[in-house]
């Protein structure tokens, strides 16, 4: 041991320390961030599914997501690998910690387990099936006993299992590894149908001669997944680069989009319009401002050349002072158009000294110096008085040229006064409002369209709700069609707009959706219910609310539904609600709904006829119903005419 320590090749303490230094400096640089340590080539994710990321025929990623990561990993210095492979194949790698990034990953609680998700999107996006032409597929219930291709291993194919299961429909998902095998499948007979994104359905419908039906659902939003495994630095950089590329109009981003949607708008609006909007009014606001401002100084100037003109009395060396001063170019002519004095300001409208103007014509000044400027203006003038025209002159500005005769003695013309003003300032602060305006313009018909979209969204989904109802119990269906009828007539009557009203109408052909969870001999035995199955029935508000809570609508239109059993006194179901609580819709609701359900035949009684639901309404008025939507509602039976007849079609026989 002694010879051990005193050994001679033991260090120095100087070379001890050394070495010491460099095995910390060794340690911290391995506890550095990959990106920090140099390594900087991340591995990414290729599979087919155009328009979004696909291969190109040189073997070259292209799409949307490659042409972003592209221009992330330029601003973020990273160095781009990637891996090709099929859409199961890039996940399962992903997961292993053999990519670092994944593109097109729509978000799920279940994914979030796996991978993951930076906090800002890239697209949004949903699921829409697609048939050959001349298919019976027009809405989600004709997809019962249908096999419907899709994505192996994508989301898609749990949302139609989900879907169909809530539907009690028999659909056979056909699984594929890619979307163009699936497409192919349906243009060659081996599926009924194929469920796509609509960014790829979009893009290659007419490629495999398929049409869009009108089964769309579940909305999501598109993501760069990331390793478990990846630097958090990695998702850092992306949700940076992309808030900064959304914001800017002529980014990447939406050169990418234009470029592979052919101008198709994306959905909603981005989170940079609102705002936006606000800027350029506020810029809007301050142009006019400003226009204002230039014209008063035109004014001002324009008092300047009258006192121009009353200085013409005065002495030479008083007028000449006055005469310079005057910030805009100013001739004197004589009647035969002969420059008879010009002041400083001619040195930089002209670029030439005034004395080299005086006692020339000025039609000969007017085509050396001004050629731009209307030659008869000055005849103008001596006809018709004072005369203005606006002209380009050197360097792109623009002047303002004002002629004012002189007048003399018995209506004699004794010469002109000639001012020219620069207005380029002017000009440009109107060209920048036109500009604003025309981006405005075009910003609130983006909007305009979001909006139609969204409505369209709506009335689509609550078209399959109700065909899901229909589905369920015919009865239902045509109760809440009657239901929806009275309450959008209750409420024009109310003289709620007609957009109210359409609210109304729409909550009302869904209010008692939620009874597809109330056993079906249940809602038609013949005999009055159980205390158990009439509490069983009183849940379908709430299962109504939690089918609706998720339909995109930019009003409370699960609230509505979830409230119409509501009571003003606090008598209803399922929250005994009471007064300011309950929705104005819901309100209306619930009054056209007992006097509908009142009016006509139940299972286990007769109808009662409609003057006596109005009898018990109105004697409920102001404690279980609202007043004013019960005189409304009398107000249409007695003496608007207001009948369910002209609702139900007629009936046939055989």
């Amino acid at each position: 041991m002694d010879r051990l320590l005193h050994c001679p090749s033991a260090p120095p303490p100087i070379q001890g320390m050394r070495a010491l230094a460099l095995l910390a400096w060794g340690c911290l640089f391995l506890l550095l961030p990959a990106p920090l340590r140099g390594e900087e080539v991340l591995r990414v994710g290729l599979y087919e599914n155009p328009p979004k990321i696909f291969t190109s025929p040189s073997g070259r990623p292209e799409g949307i997501f490659p042409d972003l990561i592209r221009a992330i990993a330029a601003q973020e210095g990273w160095t781009l690998k990637f891996v090709p492979g099929t859409w199961a194949q890039c996940l399962d790698r992903l997961g292993k910690g053999e990519l670092d990034i994944m593109p097109d990953v729509s978000f799920s609680p279940e994914r979030a387990r796996l991978y993951s998700f930076p906090s800002e999107p890239v697209l949004s996006d949903w699921l829409q099936v697609y048939a050959l032409p001349g298919s019976d597929i027009r809405s989600l219930p004709d997809l019962n006993g249908k096999r419907v291709a899709l994505l192996a291993g994508s989301i898609q194919e749990d949302s139609l299992r989900t879907l169909a299961r809530e539907f009690e429909l028999s659909v056979t998902p056909v699984p594929f590894p890619s979307f163009d095998e699936a497409f192919r499948a349906v243009e060659e007979g081996r599926a009924d149908a194929v469920l796509s994104n609509r960014f790829f359905g979009h893009h290659n419908r007419d490629r495999f001669r398929l049409e869009e039906t009108g089964v769309i659902f579940r909305p999501s939003k598109l993501f760069f997944a990331l390793s478990p495994l990846a630097n958090p630095a990695i998702a850092e950089g992306l949700d940076r680069q992309l808030r900064l590329l959304k914001e800017d109009p002529q980014s990447a981003y939406y050169k990418s989009l234009g470029r592979w949607l052919s101008g198709e708008v994306q959905p909603g609006a981005p989170p940079w319009v609102e705002g936006g909007v606000y800027v350029l009014l506020g810029l809007l606001f301050l142009g006019i401002a400003f226009h204002v401002a230039l014209h008063r100084r035109i004014g001002a100037r324009t008092r300047e050349l009258e006192s121009a003109n009353r200085a013409l009395a005065l002495s030479r060396d008083t007028w000449r002072s006055t005469f310079d001063a005057v910030q805009d170019a100013l001739w004197v002519l004589d009647a035969d158009a002969v420059v008879l004095s010009a002041n400083a300001a001619t040195q930089w409208v002209l670029g030439t000294d005034p004395r080299t103007v005086e006692g020339r014509p000025w039609s000969s000044v007017r085509e050396e110096h001004l050629p731009t400027l209307d030659d008869g203006l000055l005849q103008a003038a001596r006809t018709s008085g004072r005369r203005e025209s606006t002209y380009l002159c050197r360097e792109d500005r623009w002047f303002k040229a004002t002629v004012d005769p002189i007048p003399g003695e018995g209506g004699t013309l004794r010469g002109f006064i000639l001012s020219v003003g620069d207005i380029t300032d002017l000009k440009r602060a109107e060209e920048e409002i036109e500009e604003k305006a025309q981006s405005i313009s075009s910003i609130n018909r983006k909007l305009q369209e979001s909006v139609v979209e969204l409505k369209n969204t709506l009335q689509q989904t609550i078209q399959i709700l109700v065909n899901a109802s229909e589905l369920k119990d015919p009865y239902t269906a045509g109760h809440q069609r009657r239901v929806a009828t009275l309450g959008h007539a209750i409420a024009l009557e109310m003289g709620l707009t007609a957009e109210k009203a359409r609210r109304v109408e729409l909550a009302g052909l869904v209010h008692d959706i939620g009874k597809i969870e109330i056993p079906s001999e249940i809602l038609v035995k013949p005999r009055r219910l159980s205390d158990i199955e009439y509490r069983l029935v009183q849940t379908h508000p709430a299962a109504a609310f939690r089918i609706l809570k998720d339909v995109p609508a930019a009003w409370p239109l699960a609230e509505i539904v979830y409230q119409h059993h509501e009571r003003l006194d606090g008598s209803g179901y399922p929250r005994n609600l009471r007064g300011d609580a309950i929705l104005p819709e819901a309100r209306i609701l619930s009054v056209a709904d007992t006097v509908e359900a009142m009016s006509t035949h139940r299972p286990y009684r007769a109808a009662r006829g409609v003057e006596a639901a109005l009898k018990t309404i109105e004697a409920e008025k102001g404690t279980s119903f609202d007043p004013l939507v019960v005189d409304a509602c009398v107000r249409l039976f007695r003496q608007r005419g207001f009948s369910f007849r002209e609702i139900d079609p007629p009936e046939t026989v055989d």
